[in-house]
């Protein structure tokens, strides 16, 4: 069972780093997380960015249980499970460490008599090691994407861009990324021949999920440049509900 799996892990996990699983305290409820939760996913490389104010209302929200783990008296590791009906056997949001979550996820399903589906964004093996020890074990992963989006700011949506392609250390000044005036959007790269289109085009090209190439067709070096650039990974817990 997954359940028998993810002990195992455990041990194994346990053994690798020199410690035992009985020295994590489970504990269930809002109020052991209230103080420490937000610390917790903040220190994740690809989060969240809520106020103190909405982590309160994320772990208030009917329906939800919330279990967390802690060791010497520290939180850590939480998992948040069914927020909302429409999520109902999901964990909705988890931050912390790779042993802590997985004590978790095992003490979770133990109380429950179905499978949990565990929520995750399109994180690297290196960003969330336990996202892909957890597919080793036979778990289903689902990477989550944006489906609903509309473009609101064009220059921060192109600032982000640029982010990107410099992090990938790419020249700048190669990717052209313009609004123009009848409303449509101009991607180009280097001397290749520009590519235009509208705005729900345009979220597609850069959300995907699929790869730009997949998309549109275009010439070797734009597919190269955009299909490493785009889909950018933003996934935002919570905007299920809206």
């Amino acid at each position: 069972s997954s359940k028998n799996k993810l002990n195992l892990e455990i041990e194994k996990m346990c053994q690798e780093q020199g410690v035992k699983s009985s020295e994590w305290q489970i504990l269930e409820g809002a109020e052991h997380v209230a103080a420490e939760g937000k610390i917790l996913i903040d220190q994740h490389s690809l989060r969240v960015d809520r106020s103190e104010k909405e982590f309160e209302k994320l772990i208030s929200a009917a329906g939800a249980r919330i279990f967390s783990a802690h060791r010497k008296g520290m939180l850590s590791a939480y998992i948040v499970i069914g927020k909302g009906l429409d999520l109902a056997g999901h964990i909705h949001e988890w931050a912390g460490g790779e042993i802590a979550l997985t004590i978790l996820l095992a003490h979770a399903l133990g109380k429950y008599t179905h499978d949990l589906t565990l929520l995750t964004p399109q994180f690297t093996p290196k960003e969330a090691p336990l996202i892909y020890r957890l597919e080793q074990l036979g778990f289903i992963s689902a990477p989550g994407f944006m489906s609903l989006v509309k473009l609101l700011n064009f220059s921060k949506l192109k600032q982000l861009v640029m982010q990107k392609a410099i992090g990938l250390s790419m020249e700048p000044s190669f990717l052209r990324f313009e609004k123009m005036e009848n409303g449509t959007y101009c991607l180009g790269w280097t001397t290749d021949p520009d590519i235009y289109m509208n705005e729900i085009e345009l979220m597609k090209f850069i959300f995907g999920p699929a790869l730009p190439s997949e998309q549109i067709a275009m010439e070797h070096n734009s597919q190269s440049a955009f299909d490493s650039i785009f889909p950018l990974r933003v996934w935002w817990w919570g905007l299920d509900s809206v």
